[in-house]
């Protein structure tokens, strides 16, 4: 998905530089720090506004996150967004332990490693919550 080129310049006595291609569209992303523990995606896309939301947060730079989205009287967290100019790349490992023979010494079997690296896409946009929230007082349901 992805090559590496040199750049070399006319003099013999410069470094090269390793730069990266990317030789495939690849897709545009959006990166949310969320700042709380997200085990469902749906209700974290939930308290970013849902789908609309999202789409506003493409032009935006002051993002709402809202951790209560059904009560009324919760106040958001504002999120700062801005642009960015990362690549999100997905490495994968593989280790695989080698059969043992018998009668073997301990510690001359070695484990193989594998790496397999893909670039996901690219991060134009970031949104970061760095600011504290209110506190909150909920009034209780009888």
């Amino acid at each position: 998905m992805a090559s590496t080129g040199h750049q070399s310049s006319s003099t013999s006595d410069s470094p090269q530089k390793h730069i990266l291609e990317i030789t495939e569209k690849v897709p545009r992303l959006i990166c949310v720090h969320h700042p709380g523990h997200v085990i469902n995606p749906a209700k974290a896309i939930e308290t970013l506004g849902g789908k609309e939301g999202l789409n506003k947060m493409k032009t935006a730079k002051i993002v709402p996150l809202n951790f209560r989205p059904k009560f009324k009287m919760s106040h958001p967290i504002l999120g700062e967004a801005s642009d960015s100019a990362n690549i999100l790349i997905k490495v994968r490992r593989k280790k695989r332990k080698p059969k043992s023979v018998a009668g073997s010494a301990y510690g001359t079997d070695t484990a193989t490693t594998t790496v397999h690296a893909e670039i996901v896409g690219r991060v134009v946009r970031r949104v970061d919550f760095r600011r504290l929230s209110d506190f909150q007082v909920c009034p209780s349901v009888p």
